[in-house]
């Protein structure tokens, strides 16, 4: 069977949609054009993935739509990329190796389930905390989308007995395939079937910090501290630019990686940002155009006060005692995140975004002296992303 047919048989293929969360693409790359294939290709794709349907789990549920948001039938494919500890290996000028890992189509109605097959992750993709990072290419015809995501599998022996398992935690994107036309810099030419095209370069690194938590007591005799642990792990901000310039990024996804240190910040009244420092690379996608992805943690990390915020309204307000101590360190809940937390702006003019779960090894904790009240931004603290204290709540 032909490539043609292999893809027309695949799409016939039943899909498993599980909806979590809805990521908007907000990114993407120049049309690339391959000239052997029946339908046109991005260059960074491995077209020896198209022998075969991928057989592994589930890591990513979603829909493809066009410029109008009509559904649209296309391809996906998902590209791995190295873990922290072999991306730290890498300097300036070296290429980034980034295995095509797994592939599916989307039907009529634009929906698809990509699987990923982990024996096709070399050594130095898989994290130790089971996370693989994960480049999700999208297109059809003349039109491309691309989303940065990362992927938790439970141990690569689990996977490697039962491929075929269907997961109930993963993602759902809405990726928008655009004529690939970059307004600032006019209509892109890319051709992958020159030698060359697709690949990844490390072109330069920046240090960015990250907030990482936050605390805020309201009176003098209220004092809160912060603790996170050496191996939990953090979502950061992706982002992608057509001509790498200041001011052209954005917003393109995330990666996970591993705090890296054993951090304890001491007791204090002060309202605070708990920062830690992250390596970001910035890499050139030839025949593409450049991204900023998170490296490594550098281990330092610094505290910043910040001014006292409310978030207090009905109901998620309690009432806490004097001569007690809370620590919001369960990980059912929200997560801590914020928008703009990874300080990146002024290296590529755009803040990224940090999210990472509560733990036993990533806590808040408030000790009132005085009777007081903790408030959720959006449920209760127990539950809550963030906490403010507030007396008179």
């Amino acid at each position: 069977m032909d490539l043609l047919g292999e893809l027309s048989s695949n799409s016939r293929a039943k899909a498993v949609m599980v909806t979590v969360a809805v990521l908007e693409l907000a990114f993407i790359f120049p049309q690339p054009v391959y000239g052997a294939a029946p339908q046109t290709i991005p260059g960074a794709v491995d077209v020896s993935i198209f022998r075969s349907p991928t057989s592994g789990p589930a890591v990513a549920t979603g829909a493809l739509t066009d410029d109008h948001g009509n559904a649209t039938s296309g391809t996906v494919a998902a590209l791995a990329w190295p873990d922290e500890i072999l991306s730290s290996t890498f300097k300036v000028g070296d290429r980034i190796p980034t295995p095509t890992v797994g592939w599916t189509s989307a039907k009529g109605d634009g929906t698809f389930t990509l699987r990923i097959d982990p024996r096709r992750l070399p050594a130095g993709y898989l994290s130790s905390s089971g996370h693989v990072n994960l480049n999700v290419f999208a297109w059809n015809g003349g039109r491309f989308a691309d989303w940065s995501m990362s992927s938790q599998l439970a141990s690569p022996s689990t996977y490697f007995q039962s491929l075929s398992v269907n997961r109930s935690d993963v993602p759902t994107l809405r990726l928008a395939l655009k004529a690939q036309i970059a307004p600032s810099v006019g209509t892109i030419v890319s051709r992958p079937d020159v030698a060359g095209c697709g690949y990844y370069t490390l072109i330069s690194t920046s240090l960015a910090w990250d907030d990482a938590g936050e605390s805020l007591p309201f009176y003098s005799s209220t004092t809160s501290w912060f603790s996170l642990g050496s191996s939990h792990s953090v979502t950061l901000g992706v982002a992608t630019s057509f001509n790498g310039t200041y001011g052209s990024w954005s917003a393109s996804g995330s990666y996970t990686v591993s705090s890296g240190v054993l951090r304890t910040w001491d007791s204090s009244s002060d309202d605070r940002y708990y920062q830690v420092q992250t390596q970001y690379g910035k890499y050139s996608v030839s025949c593409y155009g450049y991204r900023v992805l998170p490296i490594k943690d550098t281990g330092q990390s610094a505290t910043v006060i910040k001014g006292w915020q409310n978030w207090c309204r009905q109901p998620w307000i309690v009432s806490e005692p004097a001569n007690f101590t809370f620590q919001r360190s369960g990980s059912s809940g929200y997560h801590y995140s914020l928008g703009g937390g990874v300080l990146t702006g002024s290296w590529i003019g755009l803040n990224l975004s940090y999210d990472t779960d509560y733990g036993s090894d990533n806590a808040t904790s408030y000790h009132f002296v005085s009777p007081s009240k903790l408030c959720g931004n959006n449920d209760y603290p127990t539950y809550a992303g963030r906490i403010t204290d507030n007396a008179y709540a």
